[in-house]
């Protein structure tokens, strides 16, 4: 009998800046209890990672609601997703934390900090082969 991998590899692109957009979010709980916010960006700069998906992840107060695509959530005020969301729109009016509107994003073009995953969450090396590229940071819009 053969091992077989389940799914697909993440992509592994060269750590830089990339013009991104977003594909989807999702609201997820984590481990029974961690709620997360999960963004799914497209890069769509030519060359390499061209059209490669990745993915940001924020924490929640809370989800509001079926956690799914689309889901309903709530940030807190000092969340790293509040924080990027103001650096990326500072324009926004983000009054009402339960009332944040997602649609900012559509067609919106955004410049992104991508870096590679080089060790797990025991902080245990990842082997260089299992290793993969995640959006690090927002940065702004692309003008």
């Amino acid at each position: 009998m053969n091992c077989l991998i389940d799914g697909d590899l993440p992509p592994l692109i060269k750590p830089g800046e990339y013009e991104v957009v977003l594909v989807e979010y999702r609201t997820a709980m984590f481990f029974g209890r961690a709620a997360k916010l999960v963004l799914s960006f497209k890069i769509i700069e030519p060359g390499e990672g061209f059209e490669a998906v990745l993915e940001r992840y924020y924490n929640l107060q809370r989800i509001i609601g079926k956690p799914g695509k689309n889901g309903d959530f709530k940030v807190g005020k000092r969340s790293d997703f509040l924080r990027e969301l103001c650096t990326v729109f500072p324009t926004l009016n983000v009054r009402r934390l339960d009332r944040i509107p997602m649609s900012c994003f559509d067609g919106v073009i955004i410049k992104a900090r991508i870096d590679t995953v080089t060790h797990d969450t025991k902080q245990a090396p990842i082997p260089k082969p299992l290793q993969y590229s995640k959006v690090s940071k927002l940065l702004g819009v692309v003008n």
